[in-house]
């Protein structure tokens, strides 16, 4: 919808003053757009899709030839540039993904989950670039599930069923949590997953390094009961630990326990995070997020 290919069913938005529906036409070439998927032409060269869509952005020959040169050093693709593109890794073909989007030098990148199935060595790659062209000047939005990702810029918002339902830096979410988390060690892990789900007042049941994190509405009550007798019988009790996390009050309404399972658990089932990379020319500020 930001970038004009679908019209909204109501209200509007604005990108440097410019109607996101109405005004697409002129928008299109302010903004770079890298899809989750790879979308280049397969059978063009690295070489031959930057130059492509260099062209597309209208952008002079000279001009192009220096971002060209530029943008295959800083990303490491010039070993590659030869290559066709459908023959990349999935990281070499995002890294090109990006270098197509930002050939024209746009004020505003679009990425959806830029890291999504890469590596860690890729992962950390993509994430410099993304540094560098903020503190270029670049204003940079994406959405992700890795809520580590999250964390690294200074706004964060969480969406469910196309409503915002909360925003704020990382460290402002994190200030309306507080508390710990129970972990229960079981032998049988699976069966034991099942069986907590079950229970009333049990939020949600993760498995994190061998042990079984519990979210629930009186979690040191639950424990106390078990303590005093163990309830299940095929279940062999090997000992429980608190995890230090973010716990809110109890009086939760369903959209706060939505957004409270994912910043306890990291974990993005039921809502997409969106996230934004903003650059405060001004202030000078670091990465953030919306």
């Amino acid at each position: 919808m930001l970038c004009g290919l679908t019209r909204p069913t109501r209200g509007r938005g604005e990108i440097h003053g410019l109607d996101i529906w109405r005004q697409r036409s002129r928008l299109r070439w302010q903004f770079g757009y890298v899809p989750q998927r790879f979308s280049l032409y397969a059978d063009l060269t690295v070489l031959e899709n930057i130059w492509f869509f260099g062209c597309a952005y209208r952008v002079s020959k000279n001009r192009l030839r220096a971002r060209i040169n530029r943008l295959l050093s800083e990303l490491d693709l010039s070993a590659n540039q030869d290559t066709r593109a459908g023959s990349l890794s999935g990281g070499f073909k995002q890294l090109l993904s990006i270098s197509c989007a930002v050939i024209h030098e746009p004020s505003l990148l679009f990425l959806d989950e830029p890291t999504a199935g890469l590596d860690p060595v890729h992962r950390q790659h993509i994430w410099a670039i993304l540094y560098d062209l903020n503190r270029q000047g670049t204003t940079i939005f994406l959405t992700t599930h890795y809520m580590e990702e999250a964390e690294r810029c200074t706004d964060i918002g969480f969406i469910q069923d196309g409503q915002l339902i909360a925003k704020g830096s990382p460290l402002m979410l994190k200030e309306r949590l507080h508390g710990k988390l129970l972990e229960v060690h079981v032998a049988e892990i699976k069966d034991g997953m099942q069986i907590l789900r079950g229970l009333p007042d049990v939020y949600t049941v993760a498995l994190r390094s061998g042990r079984l994190r519990i979210q629930a509405r009186d979690p040191e009550a639950l424990l106390d009961g078990w303590l005093k007798r163990w309830p299940y019988e095929n279940l062999r009790w090997l000992g429980y630990s608190w995890n230090r996390i973010w716990k809110m009050s109890l009086w939760l309404t369903p959209r706060d326990m939505l957004l409270r399972t994912v910043l306890e658990t990291g974990e993005c089932r039921r809502c997409d995070a969106k996230t934004e990379l903003l650059k405060d020319r001004d202030r000078k500020r670091a990465p953030s997020q919306i």
